[in-house]
């Protein structure tokens, strides 16, 4: 039987007690400003991907607007052997055709959106695409 006294260096003993205190730290629950941190951090981060998303897309409407192509799309173009680098236009005219339709539909008879029986009507319109089956129809 081995004997009943443990002798130990203090280097051992601080080694352990070190041990000792890091598995109580790895037990204990994060801090709640850390979880915040955490928090916040994910949510600025998932707002910014979606921003660049809405951005990109806001970037393809303003350049069909204006009758420019992608820079992707042009060097697409260019390099598939420089096609019609001419851009239709169709957008805007679809866009006019839009706000003709709602300044027909929404304003009064005989008025014009610059009349002043219109001075009260708010006539910036926002808009988003809809996905609709084309089926039924």
């Amino acid at each position: 039987m081995p004997g009943l006294l443990m002798v130990k260096s203090n280097e051992q003993m601080n080694a352990e007690q070190a041990e000792e205190r890091d598995n109580l730290a790895s037990d204990l629950p994060e801090p709640i400003t850390g979880q915040l941190v955490g928090k916040i951090n994910a949510a600025w981060s998932r707002n910014k991907q979606a921003r660049t998303r809405i951005d990109k897309e806001l970037l393809t409407c303003m350049r069909q607007r204006s009758g420019e192509y992608d820079p992707e799309e042009l060097a697409l173009i260019r390099e598939s052997g420089g096609g019609n680098t001419i851009f239709m236009m169709i957008a805007a005219t679809k866009c006019n055709a839009a706000a003709s339709w709602l300044q027909d539909v929404l304003l009064p008879p005989q008025t014009t959106p610059r009349s002043s029986a219109c001075s009260g009507i708010m006539l910036e319109w926002t808009t988003r695409p809809v996905r609709r089956s084309w089926a039924r129809w």
